[in-house]
């Protein structure tokens, strides 16, 4: 089992919080710290941390464990004193430091079960001897191959090595050029997700406020799981300040309940749900009416209008968010809805 233990002080207590496959599985792959426990599955308290600060996940391709910046240059993520780009992959060791702010957290412990293998070792050629049979020790000899062709090689090697230096010379300024053009095109990204980044804060913010004014009214929905396996949940809405806002994941437990903060007061919200079974997955189906819009696959993501808010995320899919009515009747916006397993569909009722 792949598994890392966690731990920090905070208000003069020692925490300690243990991340493993089973808790990377059943949150979509990641696990996100900040502020915001709408958002993170572990909240710190301390001012100074994002809502929404870093995500620590395993990177299969390299069987190890990897953290990610989700707040960019404004409030940045310290690893062993390095200062993470954002959407920056960094792998984690035992001993690691991690500085939100001025929260520091600790890697104090890492177990990583993978197979590993042992590259074939090169024999070295040998010298032939022989035996001097007027001292019976042993000499060097050589060969008349050996004494005819090797000023032959030496010169094909001399030739070899200029042409392999030029080479390299040429790889070299290919590189170069090319580490230019990636940096650019990072300074680029990191300055348009910033940009989306303070939209989206000010978004929520207003929200805020709104709620506050409101005394904290908006229709709320409460999603039911009937099915045997954990369904996942993401929705897209008109929030209270009229933007359009789609986030997931919401993961509902078998026979379970949830009550999302969906704040909105529409008349309508979409949602895309899925569970998997039997290692395949069902994906709800149906409705009235539906929308497209994109995914993250195994991560959290929160975006507004069309901008992917879901900074970097490089697993992104266009799918059908289908309309699901509030009850009006219920005079304080209240609806349930059940999700059913009913064969090889996902339902919802």
């Amino acid at each position: 089992m792949n598994a890392l233990t966690l731990k920090w002080n905070e208000a003069g207590k020692q925490n300690t919080k243990q991340i493993d496959d089973q808790q990377l599985e059943n949150n979509c792959g990641t696990f996100r710290i900040g502020r915001d426990p709408n958002r993170c599955n572990m909240v710190l308290n301390s001012s100074t941390v994002s809502s929404l600060h870093i995500e620590i996940y395993f990177n299969t391709q390299i069987q190890r464990f990897c953290i990610r910046n989700l707040r960019g240059a404004q409030n940045p993520v310290l690893v062993n004193g390095i200062q993470l780009v954002q959407d920056e992959e960094f792998t984690l060791n035992k001993g690691s430091i991690i500085a939100l702010g001025n929260q520091k957290i600790k890697i104090a412990d890492l177990s990583v079960s993978a197979n590993t293998s042992i590259d074939p070792t090169i024999l070295p050629m040998q010298q032939t001897k022989s035996i001097d049979p007027t001292t019976n020790k042993s000499k060097e000899t050589k060969s008349w191959q050996e004494t005819t062709f090797v000023p032959i090689v030496v010169a094909l090697l001399s030739v070899a090595g200029t042409w392999f230096v030029s080479q390299m010379n040429t790889h070299t300024e290919e590189k170069k050029i090319e580490a230019e053009k990636n940096k650019l095109n990072l300074e680029l990204r990191a300055k348009k997700q910033e940009t989306d980044e303070e939209r989206f804060y000010k978004h929520q913010d207003k929200v805020r406020e709104i709620l506050i004014k409101n005394k904290n009214q908006y229709n709320k929905i409460t999603l039911k799981n009937k099915c045997l396996t954990p369904v996942n949940v993401a929705a897209s809405f008109t929030a209270l300040d009229g933007i359009s806002e789609t986030r997931g994941w919401n993961i509902i437990p078998p026979t379970e309940d949830i009550t999302p903060a969906y704040f909105t007061d529409g008349e309508v919200i979409f949602l895309y749900a899925n569970t998997i079974k039997n290692n395949k997955t069902y994906v709800l189906q149906g409705g009235d009416f539906s929308i497209k819009k994109l995914i993250g696959h195994q991560q959290q993501f929160n975006y507004i209008a069309d901008t992917f808010y879901r900074l970097g995320t490089n697993k992104v899919q266009s799918v059908n968010f289908y309309q699901v009515k509030f009850d009006r009747k219920n005079k304080d916006g209240s609806t349930t809805k059940i999700f059913r397993c009913d064969g090889d569909t996902l339902q919802l009722n």
